[in-house]
């Protein structure tokens, strides 16, 4: 006889996760008669961990937790009860001897009559504080999300689009591109939406490292251990005048897992800064008008219904949090290219849950849930554009259908609570308004720059959901607090399930916001800072500070600043700081569409400006929206040699933000003649979404004469387009002896910073991408590693990368080099054991 014990449904250990939120359970006994008594107890046990699990015999949220449950089998084959996390006791995870463990609690069974007994292992698995997070947990969530980025994607895709999804991450990442922009933002749909696109993200990830969850940014408190090399990126100030300061990339440590996604995303290389505060340091948000409110003012002081709750968050608190950065998060339609976007909508969702809860916010059928009951039911696809032409006056006719761009509004289908959401389970092909990618038009391939991605729903054993058609309505009640069987399976830290567990959390009483409506224009005070902003005779500082305190979303906010932008004898870090204010316009302006050529057409006449600053950013922002009128100029200023106006190395970079074949024998050409390294890196780099170059790349990163910094780009470059051949090469070339005095692994016993850099790159390929079960029979490799794990005093002193080369390091501090390699050797030892 055996106890068969089901948690979510199923005996896989992949189902073995709970949160607050809980989860039924089913007991049976195999081979058991029934022809004697059979009772037995069953008790929630744990590891002495962190970790803590309740027993229920009901899942209603007024259950009280029970210490035992007894039952006689004898009388029942069969027992259900539930299973849920104790609030304030999640699990933490970490990578013991090369493996993630989170399950530090189990349900123990026994019976009391014989030795019969059962242990099933549980992890109560919640998304967490991300500045509270293990460094395990850390490396666990980035190594799932850059593992999807070498998933091969769900449908394919003809190449006939200039940007189209190569890999599952990018697939995703195109399900909110900017032609999406209207259909999932500025409306009550916005929250739902977003909700299900982060759990289809971290379903994902969760099928490559089950144990992960998506962490949250906490917008109004300091991130120091968020902001850092080892997590998220090492984020600089965007103001440094000694570099393309909208596009400075985020700093990582040789040991973190996006090293190898950085280089190549979806849109070409990662780029992200901050503005005027820094998330690591401080406080990021105050009280002035433009800022992120802090959760008291969100949660705790905000509207009441949903509409007005839901417009204040987007407005006061998402929108701004994206604006606290330049780059790619920043700019609508790419910024899922960041993991950090999933980080702020973990929080953004957190947020409309914790509000759900203090003001109990889950029956669709109160207006104050979701106030668009039913669903659309007017015309879709070719047949809604014709009658919208028909009905619209001819201004709005040019100002929203001028570049093949039609804006959603809260009465059009996908906003009401019985719709489905875009882009999953679309009833028919047509079943939304035409839209288009990009307001710029593309010559070489016109209006469909990007598919539109149709993608199921990954499923998930722990939770049911979606039973049906994934609707606004089956967003609302994640938790399943109204009891319909469909749970989503998440939950928060901070938000409990039961009742009785309400005075543990955060939660307070409602209090009136005195400012909840200041999303919308204050008429006066509006025309008053406007009339600051636009009046010559002001100090600068003053109109700077007047920027604030306009309504951005307004018509005259954005004709205002777009006449200063173009004004040449305006001061240029007003122009600068507006030029932002544009970009930033893109997500929450809806006059943007309209006036979108005239702003690329003012950029367009900055490429050649004399301050750096402003020309800079224009190039940025052009290359950014693939604007061919930039690529020229790109091209044309590289052929030259020698530009007075951006480098070959940033032209090359900038190129890469919407990266075209026909670009690669320019970056060859210049590889081959140049002695440049600089040069030579980004031609390397610039060939990494080119798969007709990889023969190329490989005698680049094998040719033992080539700059060490040029072999790791031509290693990243190569592992973008195979990593499965990149992992062999890298193998190939840690288990090689290096000819020299040194140990295996390199060349010298003091080898160059630039060597044990790249050496390093190649283990964490190993360790995150690679096949480990194809490496436990490399012994070579092995020897190498262990050369690295257990060096000599003297060969550990030059174990230093670039980023130790100035760090004393004593005898007993392991360096990044040692780390990579006994994490490496664990996780290959690890699976040859099993």
């Amino acid at each position: 006889m055996k106890f068969i014990l089901k948690i979510n449904g199923s005996e896989n250990s992949n189902a073995e996760f709970v949160g607050w939120t809980p989860v039924k359970c089913s007991l049976t006994i195999d081979g058991y008669s029934g022809e004697t008594p059979m009772p037995v107890t069953i008790t929630p046990e744990h590891k002495n961990k962190n970790g803590r699990i309740d027993l229920y015999h009901d899942n209603a949220t007024s259950a009280i937790p029970v210490p035992e449950i007894k039952h006689d089998f004898q009388n029942a084959n069969e027992l259900t009860f539930y299973v849920a996390g104790k609030f304030g006791h999640e699990s933490v995870a970490e990578i013991v001897e090369g493996k993630v463990v989170g399950k530090d609690t189990f349900i123990y069974v026994k019976s009391d009559k014989s030795d019969l007994e059962l242990e099933k292992e549980i992890m109560v698995r919640v998304r967490r504080n991300a500045n509270k997070l293990e460094q395990a947990e850390m490396t666990n969530f980035l190594e799932a999300f850059v593992r999807l980025n070498n998933e091969n994607t769900k449908k394919e895709y003809q190449n006939n689009y200039s940007n189209y999804p190569k890999k599952l991450l990018g697939e995703i990442v195109l399900m909110h591109t900017y032609d999406a922009i209207w259909e999932i933002h500025q409306r009550t749909s916005f929250h739902p939406w977003h909700r299900i696109f982060n759990l289809h993200l971290e379903r994902e990830l969760q099928t490559e490292i089950p144990e992960v969850t998506i962490p949250y940014w906490k917008f109004d408190e300091k991130a120091d251990r968020v902001f850092t090399p080892f997590f998220i990126g090492e984020t600089e100030k965007s103001d440094d005048p000694n570099s393309a300061t909208e596009y400075k990339q985020p700093k990582f440590n040789m040991m973190n897992p996006l090293i190898n996604y950085i280089q190549n995303t979806a849109w070409g290389p990662l780029t992200r800064a901050y503005g005027n505060r820094d998330p690591k340091l401080q406080n990021t948000f105050g009280q002035n008008n433009g800022d992120v409110l802090t959760e008291e003012d969100i949660v705790e002081k905000g509207p009441i219904s949903f509409e007005e709750w839901s417009k204040k968050e987007e407005f006061e608190s998402h929108n701004p949090a994206h604006n606290v950065f330049t780059g790619d998060v920043a700019d609508a339609g790419k910024d899922p290219i960041d993991p950090l976007f999933f980080m702020m909508h973990s929080n953004v969702d957190r947020l409309w849950a914790k509000w759900q809860y203090k003001n109990n916010r889950f029956d669709t059928s109160l207006i104050e849930t979701y106030p668009y009951i039913g669903n659309y039911i007017g015309k879709r696809g070719k047949a809604w554009v014709d009658e919208w032409k028909q009905n619209a006056s001819p201004q709005n006719i040019q100002r929203f259908n001028a570049e093949g761009f039609i804006r959603q509004t809260n009465k059009d289908i996908g906003n009401y609570l019985d719709d489905t959401l875009w882009p999953w389970d679309l009833d028919t092909a047509d079943s939304r308004p035409m839209r288009k990618y990009n307001t710029i038009f593309d010559p070489e391939f016109g209006e469909g720059n990007v598919p539109e991605i149709e993608i199921s729903f990954p499923k998930s054993p722990t939770s049911n959901f979606p039973d049906g058609p994934i609707t606004v309505r089956s967003t609302i009640d994640y938790q399943d607090r109204l009891r319909n069987k469909v749970p989503l399976g998440f939950d928060y830290d901070d938000i409990p399930y039961f009742d009785n567990d309400r005075k543990h959390s955060a939660v307070i009483a409602h209090v009136e916001n005195p400012n909840k409506n200041r999303f919308e224009m204050n008429i006066e005070k509006h025309n008053q800072s406007l009339a600051e902003l636009i009046n010559k005779n002001n100090d600068l500082n003053v109109r700077l500070n007047a920027v604030s305190s306009i309504d951005q979303t307004s018509e005259t906010f954005i004709d205002n600043i777009l006449n200063i932008i173009a004004d040449s004898n305006e001061p240029s870090d007003l122009r600068s700081e507006l030029i932002n204010k544009m970009v930033q316009a893109k997500r929450a302006n809806n006059f943007f569409p309209s006036r979108a050529s005239s702003f690329f057409n003012q950029l367009r006449g900055l490429l050649k400006d004399n301050n750096r600053k402003l020309r800079f950013q224009a190039i940025g922002i052009l290359a950014s929206n693939e604007d061919p009128v930039v690529q020229d100029f790109l091209v044309s200023e590289i052929k030259k040699g020698k530009s007075d106006f951006v480098s070959i190395p940033e032209a090359i970079f900038f190129l890469r933000k919407s990266p075209k074949p026909q670009h690669s024998e320019l970056f060859l050409e210049l590889f081959k003649q140049s002695n440049n390294i600089d040069v030579k890196k980004a031609a390397i780099k610039g060939l990494g979404n080119d798969p007709g170059s990889l023969e190329f790349l490989e005698k680049v990163v094998l040719d033992d004469s080539e700059d060490f910094k040029v072999r790791e780009a031509g290693a990243l470059s190569i592992h973008n387009l195979n990593h499965e051949l990149m992992n062999d090469l890298a193998a190939e070339i840690i288990a090689k002896p290096e000819p020299g005095e040194g140990i295996k692994l390199f060349r010298s016993t003091t080898p160059n910073p630039d060597e044990v850099d790249f050496k390093a790159g190649l283990l964490n390929m190993l360790r995150f991408t690679g096949d480990i079960n194809a490496l436990k029979d490399n012994e070579e490799l092995k020897s190498s590693l262990r050369e690295v794990e257990s060096p000599s005093t003297q060969n550990k002193a030059n174990f230093k990368t670039s980023l130790e080369a100035f760090t004393a390091i004593r005898t007993e501090e392991s360096t990044i080099l040692e780390q990579m390699a006994k994490e490496l050797l664990a996780r290959i030892e690890s699976n040859s054991n099993e």
